[in-house]
Formats: structure tokens, sequence, C-alpha cells
């Protein structure tokens, strides 16, 4: 599993759903406590019952180990002070379609792209 340590590391389940953008396949990512068990109801009172997304039972979120070589370190925040696994790389497919909210991206090849780092 690469960088990933501690809980992010027992969270993660390798899939074998490849994506035209990482040359590698992202993971689940679950990293709930297991509800309902006599460990949990031993810690917490009453029943869990999951919720529904928008539009009907939520999927795993998937996640990949590492960052784009693009991407450099945060400009401000923190992974530890939030104890964020700082090797999980969140994108708009994996985390906006277990919510039923992705839109398909269009490419306008007439379309002139600006380099953010020109803005």
């Amino acid at each position: 599993m690469g960088g990933n340590a501690g809980f992010a590391a027992a969270a993660l389940v390798p899939t074998n759903v490849l994506k035209p953008y990482s040359e590698k396949p992202p993971y689940t990512y679950y990293p709930y406590p297991e509800y309902n068990t006599k460990a949990w109801k031993g810690a917490n009172e009453g029943t869990y019952h999951p919720c529904n997304g928008p539009l009907g039972v939520m999927e795993d979120i998937g996640v990949f180990s590492g960052h784009p070589s693009v991407m450099g370190d945060p400009l401000m925040g923190s992974y530890v002070a939030l104890d964020i696994d700082s090797n999980l790389c969140f994108e708009r497919e994996t985390r906006l379609n277990v919510c039923k909210l992705l839109r398909p991206l269009i490419y306008l090849p007439e379309f002139e792209y600006a380099d953010s780092g020109s803005l």
C-alpha cells in the first residue's frame, strides 16, 4: 500500500477498477468502525443505521495512494492536526460519484486552458 500507515492502511482495500487518468487503480476507503458489534455497542448507545445519499444507497469512497507529481505540499493547514493520512488523494470522480453528484467532464479542444501558475 505504499506510504499509508496506521488507521488509513487498515481502511484501504485494493480494487481492480482502472481509471483512464491513473496508472494504478484506486482503493476503496472505509475509515469507519465496525458498527453494531459487541465492542462498538459497549462504547456507544443505540444502534447504528446507515443513511442514504441523495439518490439512494451510498457506495464506498474511492481514494488513490499518493499524489500527482504536480501537487505540492498544502499552502496552509495540517494533516497532522486532523489526523489525516497525507498520502491519500481524493479526486472528483472517486469522491463525488458516491453521492451521485458527478457531472461528466467535457473537453473543449478550442478552449484555451489557463496555467494556474499564471493566474
